[in-house]
């Protein structure tokens, strides 16, 4: 959980804290990087010992956020809150687009972490692809606003 003590990366320390109801800051170092509507912080996932660079340390690289945003996108009486994000520290700070699978509540299955991209595939089957700072859907997903 990143509210808690944060996690070590390779740019410093990641951590979140609850500033308002309904509104939660991402800092790197005591800096805000990220203001995020939402109720609540699910979860982060880490990954930091990808193929193409050096990092002995255990530092973390790229960091996919799960988050329940406040902005829940209504269709076909499906409601969708949960949100993904990839904040990524490899070079500078990039920060994807919030991206959702079309399934209510859809488990996330697998993620493939790789030096090129990273590929996201959910129960559903709906892939996503995080490369340089985007995110694309290449097989039934959503992009948020």
């Amino acid at each position: 959980m990143l509210s808690k003590e944060g996690c070590k990366t390779s740019k410093g320390i990641l951590s979140s804290k609850k500033i308002d109801e309904g509104k939660y800051n991402i800092y790197l170092n005591n800096n805000v990087i990220l203001k995020l509507e939402t109720n609540s912080m699910d979860e982060a996932f880490s990954y930091y010992d990808l193929p193409y660079h050096k990092n002995n340390n255990n530092e973390k690289d790229l960091i996919l956020i799960k988050y329940n945003g406040n902005d829940c996108k209504i269709d076909d009486s499906i409601v969708r809150c949960r949100k993904f994000l990839v904040i990524d520290l490899v070079k500078d700070v990039v920060i994807s687009k919030s991206f959702y699978p079309p399934v209510l509540n859809d488990k996330l299955l697998y993620i493939n972490w790789g030096s090129k991209r990273s590929k996201f595939i959910f129960e559903n089957e709906s892939v996503f692809v995080y490369k340089d700072g985007n995110i694309e859907m290449i097989n039934s997903g959503y992009l948020a606003e």
